[in-house]
């Protein structure tokens, strides 16, 4: 089986992945650490639910920004709430 390689970022792709780290950052402070839940996130671990997650309220495929006024932070299943995904824990079988 031949393998793809990892395809490297380019020096624009960086600078977007930075300034959504930043204000990610930013924006967590400011929530307090809080999801609009009310439930507590924490940095510490990616793979958990409490993990931060930048979204935007006007999606970039709608012309939305990464910008402190369409950004907010939520929780991962806040998060995948927003975009139509089950929350692994609370799924009901079909």
């Amino acid at each position: 089986m031949k393998r793809t390689p990892i395809k490297s970022v380019s020096s624009k792709q960086a600078k977007e992945l930075a300034k959504r780290r930043l204000l990610k950052f930013q924006l967590f402070n400011e929530q307090k650490g809080r999801c609009k839940c009310g439930k507590i996130m924490t940095y510490y671990n990616e793979a958990s639910d409490n993990y931060p997650h930048l979204s935007h309220t006007i999606p970039l495929s709608r012309g939305g920004k990464t910008d402190h006024d369409n950004c907010a932070v939520l929780c991962a299943e806040c998060h995948g709430e927003k975009h139509g995904l089950r929350n692994k824990y609370n799924s009901q079988s079909d």
